[in-house]
């Protein structure tokens, strides 16, 4: 069942944080696109590492993101060959705050391999934009 955010009227910017915490560092690949066209709108990476990251802001308005789609493709591995667990946050903001989404967008990680060892935990996923009317 796809993931939703629910987009309130008139508040912007509209951004996504990302947050991997103890011992692992990740990084992903996020595309908005259209799902009707296939279009790609926006294409970034984003990395954490010790539950810090920095937001990515979208440049669209809300009308724009109505109706879009968000993919994202996220490897982590551990820093600390001790310490194999942590969790993955994905968040959603309007003007710095959380923003509605059907369902907590989150993973509990256990068994994450080493860095350096050339493999990763994948997360894959997706949510679409709605703008609440």
């Amino acid at each position: 069942m796809p993931k939703f955010c629910i987009l309130e009227k008139g508040k912007r910017p509209v951004s996504i944080l990302i947050r991997i915490d103890g011992h692992l560092r990740g990084g992903g690949d996020f595309k908005l696109f259209n799902p009707d066209t296939k279009q790609v709108l926006d294409h970034f990476k984003m990395s954490s590492e010790g539950g810090k990251s920095e937001p990515h802001i979208f440049k669209f308005d809300l009308e724009t993101l109505n109706k879009m789609c968000l993919v994202w493709n996220v490897l982590i591995c551990t820093k600390n060959a001790n310490n194999f667990k942590g969790n993955l946050d994905i968040d959603i903001m309007q003007m710095g705050l959380s923003a509605k989404t059907s369902e907590l967008i989150g993973w509990e990680l256990e068994n994450v391999p080493p860095c350096g060892m050339g493999n990763y935990e994948k997360i894959t996923g997706s949510l679409y934009f709605v703008l609440k009317s």
